[in-house]
């Protein structure tokens, strides 16, 4: 039995493809906490609660790109015996059709007087990936 394939692409067209990529794209991240003089932002947790929220906006030019996020910072959540390290931040998000989306950051109690970076990025249709970061206070 004999198989033979064929393609209608040679390697040097898709590499041609690759290299004619142009791509121009950004990514900065946000949040509408206060900062101080350095440029960190402040999030005041919220005493006789468990977990204190605030959303942070990443903005692109991209529409309907995939964002991931996340931090420096984890919590252990016991369940059943077992550990679960948790990221106080959400892992993934969508940028809606004007280049913008959004994420959770989530803190406990023991992240109080503590500075938690969180980092986004997304890798465009080149392969080119953009990043940003901020930082956040916990109060």
């Amino acid at each position: 039995m004999t198989i033979f394939l064929t393609n209608c692409e040679s390697i040097l067209d898709i590499n041609r493809q690759e290299d004619d990529c142009v791509s121009d794209n950004y990514l900065t991240v946000d949040s509408y906490l206060e900062q101080d003089e350095n440029g960190y932002y402040i999030m005041n947790f919220l005493q006789g609660y468990v977990q204190t929220f605030t959303t942070l906006t990443c903005y692109t030019n991209t529409e309907y790109q995939k964002v991931f996020w996340y931090s420096n910072r984890q919590i252990n959540i016991q369940f059943m015996n077992t550990d679960n390290w948790t990221d106080v931040v959400n892992h993934s998000s969508y940028t809606d059709d004007e280049g913008e989306c959004h994420t959770v950051l989530g803190v406990w109690d023991v992240f109080v007087n503590d500075t938690v970076t969180v980092y986004s990025f997304l890798v465009d249709e080149c392969n080119v990936e953009y990043s940003d970061s901020l930082k956040v206070i916990i109060r």
